[in-house]
């Protein structure tokens, strides 16, 4: 059997933390040298990736080796339970011992305040007992079922969190108890700090009662100092390292010491078996490629910076940042496909800090290397990271994934952000800004019908979004969120015709994208339901200006950025106003942004169609206004302004930089002296980008725009390359 990632990373930390409290006869430094973990904080600190690879190994290695002890630990501990109720007890050599005395040292200090209203039900200590029984017979029996079925349990998770609760924690979930375990400061991860730090060896502990009792209160003591959410919720109910340790006395003597003792031994020595030889990837102990080659192209970097000239210093540093961007954008990937299991028809996926904590330690390692060549002030510089959460392909239509609240302040602290979310090529990308707490993230797809898309051809899956943290439901959002559609199928359609169309109580607005890789990405502020189509706009009138603009027309009408007016027609040849221009601007580029209002210019009414367009031009510096105070909506633009105008956003949006020679970029046009002071940089820019090109070598830069040529310098823009 193929076990789930995360479930590995419980069996070998909750094994190695299991047998450093019971006491097994190795020598600790000998074991921690053959373990690959020195100097290391937590066992769950290898990756993910190569847990997954190691679990069947391991069973194999228990299977080989004959072990039984384990499964006789196992088969001692009975958890059943479905939706309604649950029973569980251990039972050896003839004497069943009820999960409740198990725990009782802990379970009795649980006590809500009076005026708190909370109280501690049957059903709760049920759960209690559950949450116990579960983990136990998992880390000897290695079947991930129960397990992952507790952690989408929502009568154990309203347990934890009444009690988080009355101890006055944020929260607490399933996920807060497996930390316990395998967690960076997890039980598994101070007992092996103990060990180093202890001039006892582990038969030490094995042969005297004492000094392994004594061993286990320290380990416990720790864990309870520690800022753990699970920690801090113990020690609110004055829960203590006795009471801890006799809940592992207490189940060490229900399954048999001598029992569990050669239980523990078992998984341990199949555990140096198959560590024996490395594995390959990122993790303790074992070489990531990735960030082994960053790490020593950095090195050379330092090498070469304190005799640098300045000059030299600049490019090394810029080759420094280039370096470590394209590193950690590799190692921010990671893949959750195994993690995933079907619940209730459902994709699910649950994720802490410990599932990913082998990632944001190779990203801490490099981001460290990168301001040990360089210096910390220009490792600043580097441009924030995006973390990509990959649940790979499922053919299950509706995928949901909880983030525990520990990753986004992680990512936080290592300056990432954004975080996506990846499910069958369907990619969501977050502002980190938005994921400030547990996320709860659904996201449903459906094939698009006609009636749906009103007879466009549809290219993707309808898809439907929905996010929750903290238990409140968010549709809207301060910071666009990316989305980017899996188009499915392109044969006999015009690619450049694509864009996103959102569907909103029957009716369907185009709402733009563009199209690229296999997939439409688009930015919103919204959450709804949306879809892929091609959007093949005609207009009756366009014949005249079909040689030189016709198909720039039908583009930029596709993505929904420049309308006809009416009765089949575009008139081409009309002016087009400032006000239509700000509309088509923005609309082309994606900066729409419902959140934005302006009250900059006195002649802009708030009720207007324009007025949010002109409002986020206005925020982002692209429109200047005709004054300080006066935009004049209705006037025409001229070519020169809307130059300008495109200059201005792709400088601002897309990181343009501007042109140094100004004189040098207008030199083929001949009237390049007409053309306004403060408006000849952007032309200078546009020309350099052949966005304008000009007539019989000249500009006519005070010359209005008509739509035609609107359209045509925003397709240009559009398909401009930094």
């Amino acid at each position: 059997m193929s076990l789930k990632r995360k479930v590995t990373a419980g069996t070998l930390a909750a094994s190695l933390a299991m047998t450093a409290l019971a006491g097994i006869p190795l020598s600790s430094k000998g074991l921690a040298q053959k373990l690959g973990l020195n100097n290391v904080a937590s066992a769950a600190s290898i990756s993910s990736s190569q847990l997954g690879f190691f679990a069947s190994q391991l069973k194999s290695a228990l299977s080989a080796s004959g072990a039984v002890y384990t499964k006789s630990v196992a088969d001692s501990v009975y958890a059943y339970f479905d939706s309604v109720s649950s029973v569980t007890y251990v039972t050896y050599d003839g004497v069943t011992t009820p999960t409740s005395d198990i725990i009782k040292p802990v379970k009795d200090k649980i006590k809500f305040k009076e005026d708190s209203g909370l109280q501690l039900t049957s059903e709760d200590e049920k759960n209690l007992e559950l949450v116990f029984a579960t983990l136990a017979k998992f880390t000897f029996e290695l079947e991930a079922g129960k397990l992952n079925a507790l952690q989408s349990n929502e009568s154990v998770r309203a347990t934890l969190r009444k009690i988080a609760q009355g101890a006055g924690v944020d929260g607490l979930t399933v996920e807060d108890l497996n930390g316990l375990l395998f967690g960076a400061k997890g039980i598994e991860a101070i007992a092996w700090q103990e060990l180093a730090n202890s001039s006892q060896s582990l038969p030490d502990f094995l042969n005297n009662d004492e000094a392994r009792n004594d061993f286990v209160k320290r380990v416990f003591k720790a864990y309870l100092n520690t800022n753990e959410d699970l920690a801090k919720a113990l020690k609110a109910y004055e829960v203590n390292e006795e009471d801890l340790a006799r809940v592992v006395s207490n189940f060490r003597d229900a399954v048999g010491a001598s029992n569990f003792n050669k239980a523990a031994a078992a998984l341990v020595e199949a555990y140096i078996n198959v560590k024996s030889s490395p594995v390959s990837g990122g993790g303790s102990g074992v070489s990531n490629p990735v960030l082994d080659n960053a790490k020593k192209e950095l090195a050379d970097i330092k090498a070469k910076f304190a005799s640098a000239s300045d000059a030299e210093k600049q490019a090394l540093i810029e080759k420094a940042l280039k370096i470590a961007a394209e590193a950690i954008a590799k190692l921010a990937q990671f893949d959750a496909s195994s993690l995933v299991k079907e619940v209730d028809g459902k994709a699910v996926v649950s994720l802490s800090l410990a599932n990913l904590s082998s990632l944001f330690s190779s990203v801490e390692q490099l981001k460290a290397a990168l301001a040990d060549a360089i210096g910390a002030d220009n490792a600043a510089k580097l441009a924030k990271p995006t973390l990509v959460i990959d649940l790979g392909k499922t053919t299950l239509k509706s995928s949901v994934v909880n983030l525990a609240k520990d990753i986004s302040a992680k990512a936080k602290e290592l300056n990432f952000g954004w975080i996506a979310i990846k499910v069958s090529g369907a990619t969501t990308k977050f502002p980190l800004s938005t994921l400030g707490g547990d996320v709860i993230y659904t996201i449903d797809r459906t094939a698009a019908s006609a009636s749906q898309t009103g007879g466009r051809p549809a290219v993707t899956d309808v898809f439907n979004y929905s996010l929750s943290v903290n238990g409140t439901v968010y549709d809207k959002f301060n910071e666009p969120v990316e989305i980017q559609l899996p188009v499915t199928n392109t044969s006999g359609v015009d690619t450049e015709l694509l864009s996103v169309a959102k569907l909103d109580n029957g009716s369907l607005s185009i709402e733009g994208g563009v199209y690229g890789d296999g997939v439409l990405t688009e930015q919103r502020y919204t959450f709804s339901s949306y879809v892929g189509v091609e959007n093949d706009v005609t207009f009756r009138d366009v014949a005249s200006v079909q040689a030189w603009a016709g198909r720039q027309i039908k583009v930029v009408a596709a993505k929904g950025a420049i309308e006809g007016r009416g009765d089949g027609r575009f008139d081409p040849r009309a002016n087009v106003t400032r006000a239509e221009f700000a509309k088509i601007l923005v609309s082309a580029l994606d900066l729409d942004n419902p959140n934005v209002t302006s009250t900059k210019f006195t002649d802009v009414n708030p009720n207007a169609w324009y007025a949010p367009y002109v409002a986020v031009a206005a925020e982002k510096g692209i429109i200047n206004g005709r004054s300080a105070t006066k935009f004049d909506p209705n006037a025409p633009i001229s070519r020169a302004e809307i130059a300008t105008l495109i200059a201005r956003a792709l400088q601002v949006t897309k990181g343009f930089s501007e042109v140094k020679d100004v004189d040098a970029a207008l030199a083929n046009f001949s009237d390049a002296s007409k053309i306004p002071s403060s408006l000849k940089a952007g032309v200078a820019f546009a020309a350099s980008k052949n966005i304008v090109i000009g007539t019989n070598g000249k500009f006519n830069p005070n010359d209005n725009a008509s739509r035609a040529e609107a359209a045509v310098i925003v397709y240009r823009a559009l398909n401009a390359k930094a």
